[in-house]
């Protein structure tokens, strides 16, 4: 991988090589699982900008993804991929932001490792959000029915996840006590 501090990205071959266990919901970095997957990804991490939930963007330069869908008539948001190649990463602000590494490890590994396997097996390895407007009615349903765990560790103060520009303790975070 390379980096530019001054420019606050990261970019170049993302390789990982892990094992995902359906009974336990549960991603290893080993091949201790089934469904063991090595694949190496073109990718780029831009810190300098961030989605409303605080989490940098992340390309998907190699078109592989770009190349699944087109292949299977599949479309690019169905995959959680923007025509920009930017990828989405989740819906609501469920991540703690712990630093790059920690960034890499638990949110853009795992996503990847979803995408070869879709394209590898023709099915999720695990449930995950609809994308857009569909996805956010997803996650108020999800809140609705969790909502003393489902702002557990994020900010008050952060913006709702919703799109509101309220701060979460004033909009959908007030009906879970943050």
């Amino acid at each position: 991988m390379n980096s530019s501090i001054r420019k606050q990205r990261i970019w170049g071959t993302l390789r990982f090589a892990c094992s995902y266990s359906s009974v336990m919901n549960q991603l290893s970095y080993s091949g201790e699982f089934e469904c063991f997957i090595k694949e190496d990804y073109e990718i780029e991490i831009d810190f300098s900008r961030q989605d409303s939930n605080g989490v940098p963007f992340v390309f998907e330069r190699s078109q592989i993804v770009r190349s699944f869908a087109i292949s299977n008539n599949i479309k690019l948001p169905d995959l959680h991929i923007y025509e920009d190649d930017s990828c989405c990463l989740g819906i609501f602000p469920e991540y703690q932001w712990q630093g790059a590494v920690h960034f890499i490890q638990y949110k853009v590994i795992p996503f990847f490792y979803w995408q070869s396997f879709r394209r590898m097996y023709g099915r999720e390895p695990w449930k995950t959000l609809s994308h857009g407007i569909l996805g956010v009615a997803e996650a108020s349903r999800y809140f609705q029915l969790n909502k003393k765990n489902a702002f557990k560790g994020c900010n008050r103060n952060q913006p709702c996840f919703c799109g509101s520009g309220k701060k979460s303790k004033h909009c959908c975070g007030k009906f879970s006590g943050i």
